[in-house]
């Protein structure tokens, strides 16, 4: 029954995802003659990472999402706080099984990520739990840093710090409305963190985060990188639901 209540749906397959995209790539491997010579261009040579746009302003969110991914150990829950950001390390941070991935946007509400980590770094402190969340969803649930730093949690936070409320910056942006009632700075994240007991870094670029390799591949309590993103760069899913009018 779910099926076309947000979009058109012309065929519903009902199947395990890997399954079936699995299946989906073995029929269009056959080539039946419907591909023009550009597709089977684009197939063969498969999906390039797209260009980094890091820039004075900040780093490119999709290479942060795939650098935390190298330096971290794969032995990971990714939990997931809500707001623009989330398309990138969904994308790019991969877990090992479902249940390691915690999607807190069940609601629609930021601020829900980092009470969320708490919870799965009791339940499994063998293993790093790695919590994505921005700027102001982190100032929203501040709080819940003073717990991990109490019962010296494995918890990894990355804050994505655009220095705005990414989603409605950049639905401002799209419906082309000035974006400044969006837009906020941030007071030192890193040292917010400190002063509450935990690590704080201010990463600023890629340099500042690999610097961090040791300290990333064994992490013992809660940590804390403030990473500065460009809100240049706009996530897919953002986008595609403003064309929707899910918004």
């Amino acid at each position: 029954a779910a099926f076309g209540r947000y979009v058109r749906t012309d065929i519903a397959i009902t199947g395990d995802a890997r399954a079936v995209a699995r299946a989906l790539s073995e029929r269009l491997a056959e080539d039946r003659g419907y591909r023009t010579p550009e597709v089977r261009d684009r197939i063969a040579a498969g999906v390039e990472p797209p260009a980094d746009e890091s820039g004075a302003d900040g780093m490119d969110p999709r290479t942060l999402s795939r650098t935390i991914a190298e330096l971290v150990p794969a032995d990971r829950t990714l939990v997931m706080d809500g707001g623009h950001f989330f398309g990138f390390p969904t994308q790019d941070i991969p877990v090992s099984e479902p249940s390691r991935y915690i999607f807190t946007m069940d609601f629609g509400s930021i601020g829900l990520g980092l009470g969320a980590a708490v919870g799965a770094a009791v339940a499994h402190p063998d293993r790093v739990t790695v919590t994505a969340i921005g700027d102001g969803g982190l100032m929203m649930s501040l709080g819940e840093l003073d717990t991990a730093v109490r019962y010296e949690l494995p918890i990894l936070i990355i804050v994505y710090n655009d220095a705005a409320y990414g989603a409605e910056l950049h639905f401002l942006r799209m419906s082309g409305i000035d974006d400044r009632e969006a837009r906020f700075e941030m007071p030192a994240l890193d040292r917010i963190a400190r002063a509450m007991g935990a690590q704080g870094h201010a990463i600023r670029s890629i340099d500042d985060l690999t610097a961090l390799a040791p300290e990333l591949a064994d992490i013992k309590g809660p940590m804390l990188l403030d990473c500065r993103v460009t809100d240049r760069v706009r996530a897919v899913w953002l986008e595609e639901a403003f064309q929707r009018g899910t918004h």
